[in-house]
């Protein structure tokens, strides 16, 4: 096999030997269902949707409606915070 220039067989054997130690072969396990969400004080919040991510549970509506808006002001302002006026 032809290495890339500056790789040498050490690094690229190394790195091989890493990749493989992160998951044996033919291990794969699909994500299981999302959970169902948890009420909690900062729901209705972008803190509360990545809170519910981070559980594993689906956003409650108030969360996504919350992340939703954050990502558009992200998009058409440059910053997901809110302007107070």
């Amino acid at each position: 096999m032809i290495l890339p220039a500056g790789v040498t067989a050490a690094a690229y054997t190394k790195a091989l030997a890493d990749i493989r130690g992160l998951r044996e072969y033919g291990t794969y396990r699909a994500k299981p269902e999302d959970l169902p969400p948890t009420q909690d004080p900062k729901c209705g919040s972008r803190t509360g949707y990545t809170r519910h991510r981070r559980r594993g549970e689906r956003a409650c509506e108030g969360c996504r409606d919350a992340n939703t808006a954050s990502d558009r002001r992200l998009r058409e302002t440059g910053t997901s915070r809110a302007v107070t006026p």
